[in-house]
């Protein structure tokens, strides 16, 4: 992918390190390493907004078996324009953290974790966030931002799920109708999934980037 000089790929290839160590709790704490999270990248660019202009929100977490647990999060206005980007370093939980946390790792690791580091850095505001995973859904009392999760499964309520132009996923709790007038806002051509394509090539970028700075 080519990337320009003003788009978020680019600056992401330009990133440096910068720390952001989040503790992972008390249990933490008595662990012989801590679990931390650095954050790896950042890009803003400034859009004058109209009062009709809807931010969104796209936030993903990739966990991969060499590289480790990373998240992006990509600020889009309504015409699909990159706003803000942030991504987070690869996290390696240990064999011990893995043991303790057990089954419950992935959603600390999603829904609190990564997603909080990066919400907590983003300037732009949002209407809504998207994410691609169920368990970033309690970000949304957590940040006052109704999220709507892609992955539709058997574990959501189907009070929660919704469906736009054959388009379906799940609101926040109690959030279902705030979820769907701001879909409903948007505009028809808007493809809600392929922002997510464009935070997964940011990530093979970035470790690109690393590899050959290495």
């Amino acid at each position: 992918m080519i990337a320009s000089e003003n788009s978020p790929l680019a600056s992401v290839s330009k990133a440096q390190a910068v720390v952001g160590v989040v503790p992972i709790g008390m249990i933490a704490a008595t662990l012989p390493r801590q679990l931390t999270m650095q954050h790896e990248c950042r890009w803003r660019h400034t859009i004058l907004a109209t009062k009709k202009d809807i931010n969104l929100g796209f936030y993903l977490v990739q966990n991969d078996e060499t590289a480790g647990w990373m998240g992006g999060y990509l600020v889009l206005n309504s015409s699909g324009r990159p706003l803000e980007f942030h991504c987070s370093l690869p996290l390696r939980p240990t064999r011990t953290q893995q043991i303790l946390y057990g089954p419950s790792l992935g959603a600390y690791l999603v829904g609190d974790l990564i997603g909080k580091a990066l919400l907590d850095r983003a300037k732009m505001k949002t209407q809504l966030v998207l994410a691609d995973n169920v368990d970033a859904l309690p970000l949304a009392r957590r940040s006052g931002i109704p999220f709507a999760c892609t992955e539709v499964s058997k574990r959501a309520n189907i009070d929660d799920v919704i469906e736009v132009d054959g388009w379906q996923a799940i609101a926040s709790p109690g959030q279902r109708g705030e979820v769907m007038e701001i879909l409903q806002e948007l505009p028809a051509t808007f493809d809600l999934n392929e922002p997510f394509d464009r935070i997964r090539e940011a990530f093979s970028e970035a470790r690109g980037t690393s590899r050959a700075a290495a």
